[in-house]
């Protein structure tokens, strides 16, 4: 797994993929490596947390309240994941779609993934 907190050096490596021939080709894969990652590593914290809430549960209903509250909690990171991955999508696809849309939503992904994980910058 990777750490939520690497999430920003492979943002990074992605940002550096972008220089030389076939630029746009490179942002996308680094892109695409980025929002893999941040995904892989929110998927397994996800199952984790939500493994502690119910094993910290009092009562099934006290189980059942904090999942949905933490399903609520994790909805942004959802949503930006499948934006990213849209646009990712978009781009390889049209040459004229904004890779500036693309890189924004890697970052935006990758902040929301550390804010919610408590994986720091």
């Amino acid at each position: 797994m990777i750490a939520p907190r690497r999430i920003g050096l492979l943002l990074l490596v992605a940002w550096c993929l972008c220089c030389g021939p076939g630029a746009r080709d490179k942002a996308l894969r680094g892109s695409l490596l980025a929002v893999d990652a941040s995904a892989a590593a929110f998927v397994t914290y996800n199952r984790d947390h939500q493994r502690r809430i119910v094993d910290e549960a009092a009562t099934y209903d006290d189980g059942l309240s904090r999942l949905n509250a933490w399903h609520q909690e994790r909805e942004p990171v959802l949503d930006g994941i499948r934006v990213a991955y849209r646009l990712i999508a978009l781009a390889t696809l049209d040459k004229d779609a904004s890779l500036d849309d693309v890189l924004r939503a890697v970052r935006e992904l990758a902040a929301d993934v550390s804010k919610l994980t408590g994986g720091g910058p």
